[in-house]
Formats: structure tokens, sequence, C-alpha cells
């Protein structure tokens, strides 16, 4: 793989304000991280404070053995109310190896050739003391363009948390 399909990146800590899912992969599989998308769209105007309406995060953390917890929502800056039924997750300052997963490439291939160049180029994912050995890339976290985030062929941005080796 190329190294240019990959960049490093450091972000700064953010909140995103969003609806949380919970469950297993067939689930998931079942759309229900679908669902819980849909719902948001259709709440998105409580959200105080959004940074980027264009832009939606989905944040996964693997927190369970065969499954994990997802997050969808807007990036929000300040503080504001959360909204019934919301929760507000704040995301320390990363650094992330991120590749844009473009139409028509295969998600898992695209997980698998990220971790490949995670490991080849000298980092490592970087895993939260509380967040336990599931799955080699703990935490998963996805930027989509609004347009575009409940299309059957989706193009976003991954996000892996690493450190150097």
């Amino acid at each position: 793989m190329e190294t240019a399909e990959v960049k490093i990146v450091k972000k700064p800590s953010f909140q995103v304000t969003g609806l949380k899912w919970e469950g297993g992969f067939r689930q998931a599989a079942k759309g229900r991280i679908r669902d819980t998308i849909e719902e948001f769209i259709d709440r998105e105007e409580e959200v105080e404070n959004p940074t980027d309406t264009s832009r939606m995060w989905g944040l996964s953390y693997h927190t369970m053995p065969d499954g994990f917890t997802h997050y969808t929502g807007y990036e929000v800056e300040g503080e504001a109310e959360l909204p019934d039924g919301m929760e507000a997750v704040i995301v320390p300052e990363y650094t992330y190896a991120v590749y844009s997963h473009r139409k028509g490439q295969d998600i898992g291939s695209s997980y698998a050739r990220l971790s490949q160049w995670i490991q080849e180029n000298g980092y490592v994912p970087f895993k939260e003391e509380d967040l336990p050995d599931y799955d080699p890339l703990p935490m998963k976290f996805e930027l989509y363009n609004y347009e575009n985030i409940l299309s059957e062929v989706p193009e976003f941005d991954i996000y892996i948390p690493v450190t150097k080796k």
C-alpha cells in the first residue's frame, strides 16, 4: 500500500453529541446502527452548537467480545444542553492514522489495509486503559459527509488513534 493513502493527523480534543447504540456484530449487520443514524437525523436540530452539520461522526469502541458501543452525532463547540436521550462523548487529543474509504471499496479491506499500514510504519493502535482487548483496532472513528452517511456504498474517512511503537 502506498504511504500517500494514509495520513498521520493530530486532532485536538473534541466533543460529539449524539445517539448511542450498543450491541453485537450480528445486530449491527441487521441495520441497528443505521436505525440509530436515521433517528439522529430526525432529531439533529436538537443538537446545540454543532461545528459543521455537513459532517457526522461514527465513534465505535469495542467494549464487548462480540460487539461494540457506537455513537452517531455532530462535533459540537462549548457547553450545551444535552437533548433528551442523547449523550456527549469527549474524545481526547489523539494522533490518528487516517484513511479515506471510497465508494466501491470493501469496508473490511479498507480497515485491513489501514491496520497493515499502521503495523508496517512503526505505530500501534492506541488503547484506552479501560477498554478490553477485544479487537486489534479497539477504537474506530468514521467521519462521513452528511449526504453520504446512509448510502449503500458509503465514502468516509477512517480515523484510528495511534501511538509510536
